[in-house]
């Protein structure tokens, strides 16, 4: 229990990060809903544009958003424009959000592409863990599973970087972080090598900087005190450098976030116990660590969970929903802005003045706040949540492939 509690929360803390890569599909004109069942999309003031009909409905990218329908094939996703019509008739699988003009397509485990007109360009012939197009390359992994390399393609489908690299990042201002044997350094668009492999752990650049660590994770039970998958412990350090490969600030934080808005998140002690706070780029702490949980700025403001879920005691303590950690959104001065009053919320990045939030429930589609914390669209599940007592830690849900 506790180590999938430990996992969900941190991959929470990273899903809700809202970076780059997320926000690239929450600046559309409409928003995703669900009502009676069935889903469709609202303008920015919270009326209902097309009308809700579909099984499911993604957020739009380029214009264009993925959709499920029943066919006689069974459930398969096809493409709307911003009238609600097909522009990409449905015959997809697990479809991904447009890019650069492509989208990923899957046939199965394999990866591919279509184009906007809904044409296949790459045929589905690579691994599962392949990346959207950025800066005109896709990270494709070739081979299937932990044994599978990455390699990089331009919209063509033409190999421009060969399979060399065990893991890889998609391309971020002219640059991709590679792993070659379990060191990770950075290439440019040519596959040149410009940082040579010497961090056990990187992310793509991200305003001029990228989050490195020295140090790798590990696991250590908390029952015998030997290496297991029963508690994480952390002794990587993070830090930061340049395009230059100089570490600009220092390695010195148990975990980070990307630089967003000028500022970075960063997480000082124990996965478990550390706290949140952020630095600007000089390395200067603005805010200073006392959050269970970060995420990064977006429009002006960040996520960040105030509380703390008890995850050493097995089972679990009950809680009152009063006692529960609650997600607040703050400035970047600190100060809160607009604080979740369910304790099961989990915030979006504010893009354009509006932020999706969600209960962490299968049965409750997306809700939308503006800054003052205004529903524009509140879900019928935020209504039905009568509980008083907590006896269970909450499982995050999947999010969406970006």
């Amino acid at each position: 229990m506790r180590t999938r509690v430990v996992l969900a929360l941190l991959t929470l803390a990273l899903a809700t990060s809202g970076s780059a890569q997320f926000r690239l599909h929450r600046t559309g004109a409409l928003l995703p809903v669900r009502q009676n069942g069935k889903w469709g999309y609202i303008d920015r003031t919270g009326k209902i544009v097309i009308k809700p009909q579909f099984l499911s409905a993604e957020e739009f990218s380029e214009g264009l958003a993925a959709v499920t329908v029943r066919t006689k094939q069974g459930l398969v996703y096809g493409y709307i424009g911003l009238t609600g019509k097909f522009v990409i008739s449905p015959r997809f699988e697990n479809p991904g959000y447009f890019r650069e003009g492509m989208a990923q397509m899957r046939v199965g485990d394999r990866t591919g592409y279509i184009n906007k007109a809904g044409k296949v360009v790459v045929k589905p012939i690579y691994g599962f863990d392949c990346g959207d197009f950025h800066e005109g390359l896709a990270r494709v992994q070739i081979g299937l599973g932990i044994s599978g390399k990455v390699a990089y393609i331009d919209s063509t489908g033409k190999m421009i970087i060969p399979t060399q690299f065990e893991a890889g990042t998609d391309f971020a201002e002219g640059l991709a972080a590679v792993q070659v044997k379990k060191k990770w350094g950075f290439i440019d668009r040519t596959g040149k090598m410009v940082i040579q492999p010497q961090f056990d752990n990187a992310f793509g650049f991200s305003e001029g900087l990228s989050p490195v660590s020295t140090g790798e994770r590990y696991y250590v039970s908390a029952k015998t005190g030997k290496t297991d998958k029963d508690i994480i412990v952390q002794n990587a350090k993070w830090g930061f450098i340049d395009k230059s490969g100089a570490m600009v600030i220092q390695p010195t934080y148990d975990m980070v976030l990307p630089f967003s808005d000028g500022m970075a998140a960063v997480m000082i002690g124990e996965m478990i116990r550390g706290k949140w706070g952020y630095i600007d780029k000089t390395g200067k702490a603005v805010i200073e660590p006392g959050y269970s949980m970060a995420t990064e700025f977006s429009d002006g403001l960040a996520a960040v969970l105030v509380g703390r879920y008890n995850m050493e005691e097995t089972p679990p303590k009950p809680l009152s929903l009063k006692d529960m950690p609650k997600w607040i959104y703050i400035d970047k001065t600190g100060k809160q802005v607009v604080e979740m009053q369910n304790p099961f919320t989990v915030p979006d990045a504010f893009v354009n003045g509006i932020a999706r939030v969600a209960i962490i429930d299968p049965d409750c589609g997306p809700s939308y706040i503006d800054k003052t914390g205004k529903f524009i669209w509140k879900d019928a599940g935020w209504r039905s949540r009568p509980m008083t007592r907590v006896t269970r830690y909450p499982a995050v849900p999947p999010r969406a492939r970006p």
